[in-house]
């Protein structure tokens, strides 16, 4: 999950209008891991995008956006969830309940033995609470994977988040006739994780499509950082126009849609 959401917001700022389907390819490899570079692919045609990718088990995860919903297909299973504005409602009530609940059983609590509760949570949840800038910070000239792009450092507070190196759209073929469906994707998404900033923990929810605005160019490389560490990058390997099938973007027959807020 965490890969495909990687390479959504590596893919979110890609641009011109789209007219036949196109088919990225993204290679993402992790810091210091001894698998092979895994890669993913993404296909896009009109307001619709389909992600792709396999783990170093060669377990699959698909996402497919269709404009105004998701689903992510669990394929394993052979089951999937929806999320369109009825979840994202729903999701956004169950957060604005929780922390609710959370401030009434604190307000229950003796008040030594309260702030001990307070700095437990603070301690596991460094951000609960706290709702730090997401600054983006300009760099040099580089290169990835062949193309010339500049370097982009997306800073959470104090902590270094993403490195990115943003190619100008003129120089990437097909890649650049993917915008409207990445623009659709980004626009939801960052409804969905609005719906999740709620209450005391509503820090920990950053949309990374914020950070992607404020970017010149389509990143072709996006290298994530954890405590200052380096640990995974993804590149753009090749774009190409295809035809493709409109089943792509369902649900595949037979699987069964489950209700993720009940499961």
């Amino acid at each position: 999950m965490n890969r495909i959401l990687g390479a959504a917001a590596v893919a979110a700022a890609m641009a011109c209008h789209s007219l036949a389907g196109v088919v990225i390819e993204m290679q993402s490899t992790e810091s210091g891991s001894k698998s092979k570079p895994s890669t993913s692919r993404i296909f896009a045609q009109d307001r619709m995008l389909r992600m792709e990718s396999e783990d170093e088990r060669g377990g699959k995860s698909v996402m497919i956006f269709r404009g105004d919903e998701m689903l992510i297909l669990m394929v394993d299973r052979k089951q999937y969830y929806r999320i369109g504005q009825k979840e994202i409602d729903e999701l956004s009530e169950t957060m604005s309940s929780m922390a609710k609940q959370m401030e009434e059983s604190l307000k229950n609590v003796p008040e030594a033995q309260r702030a001990a509760m307070e700095k437990f949570l603070k301690n596991r949840m460094p951000q609960m609470g706290e709702a730090a800038e997401l600054k983006v910070k300009a760099g040099g000239a580089s290169r990835s994977g062949g193309y010339a792009c500049r370097m982009y450092e997306v800073w959470l507070g104090e902590d270094k988040m993403q490195e990115v190196c943003a190619a100008d759209p003129s120089d990437l073929g097909a890649a650049a006739e993917a915008e409207e469906a990445f623009r659709a994707m980004a626009e939801f998404s960052s409804k969905l994780i609005g719906s999740m900033r709620q209450g005391p923990i509503s820090g920990m929810f950053q949309n990374p499509y914020v950070a992607m605005s404020k970017i010149q160019g389509l990143p072709v490389m996006s290298r994530t950082f954890e405590e200052g560490r380096a640990v995974s990058e993804i590149h753009m390997k090749s774009a190409q126009r295809q035809s493709l099938d409109a089943e792509l973007f369902e649900a595949p027959a037979g699987y069964k849609r489950v209700d993720m807020m009940r499961r």
